[in-house]
This record gives C-alpha cells, sequence and structure tokens, in this order.
C-alpha cells in the first residue's frame, strides 16, 4: 500500500515537472538552431551551450516544480542526460552543418520527458 502512495506521489510530481519543463524548452529552441557542429561534436562544449542555459531557464521557471520530483528523481542529471538524446536522435552534423529533425519542434519535449521519467 505505502509502495502505490509513493508511486501516485512520484507521478504526480513528474507531470507537475513536465508540465513546467515543456514551455521552458520550448522558449529557448533557437539555441537548438543555432548550434555548430563543434558545439554538438564537444559533449563539454554541448553542456555550455544546451544544457547549462535551458537548465537554467527550466528551475527559474518550475514554480518549485523541480523540487517535489527532486524527492523522486535526480532531476538536474535526469535533464542533462534528456538533451544529450535529444542531441543524438533530433541533431545532424554533416560536414560544417548543423540540422535538426523536420519535426524538432514537436519531439523536442517528448525525448526529454522520456528520458527524465527513465
Amino acid at each position: 500500500m505505502l509502495g502505490n502512495l509513493k508511486e501516485k506521489a512520484k507521478e504526480k510530481a513528474l507531470e507537475g515537472l513536465e508540465e513546467k519543463l515543456a514551455p521552458a524548452v520550448e522558449e529557448k529552441i533557437d539555441l537548438f538552431q543555432n548550434l555548430k557542429p563543434s558545439d554538438v561534436n564537444d559533449d563539454e562544449k554541448y553542456k555550455t551551450v544546451i544544457v547549462a542555459p535551458l537548465w537554467e531557464v527550466a528551475k527559474m521557471q518550475s514554480g518549485g516544480a523541480i523540487g517535489v520530483a527532486q524527492k523522486f528523481i535526480d532531476v538536474e542529471n535526469k535533464f542533462s542526460d534528456g538533451l544529450f538524446n535529444v542531441r543524438d536522435e533530433l541533431v545532424q552534423v554533416q560536414g560544417e552543418v548543423v540540422s535538426l529533425d523536420p519535426e524538432f519542434s514537436d519531439k523536442v519535449v517528448p525525448v526529454l520527458i522520456q528520458s527524465i521519467r527513465g
């Protein structure tokens, strides 16, 4: 019984987190449109150009949702992992050209959320 309550609380926390993260990421989608090949290919640079700025926006707009979800998961690391999954699944580098999946705007939040949910 207690396990079921904990699972329901976790699900509620994740739903609240999703509601807050989606607009934060959508608001900063231009960060992805301005990527250079070196930004994508170098993990540390990707963290600096994409992960860190989006994490800051997410924290500011979370309205406490991150704190609640943090009781159940490591939100910051899951968020970072999710943005690396976005890179791996939706961003392509060919020579000196970075291109985004044609449906990037529609897919970015679901890929991120799926990663956070694990």
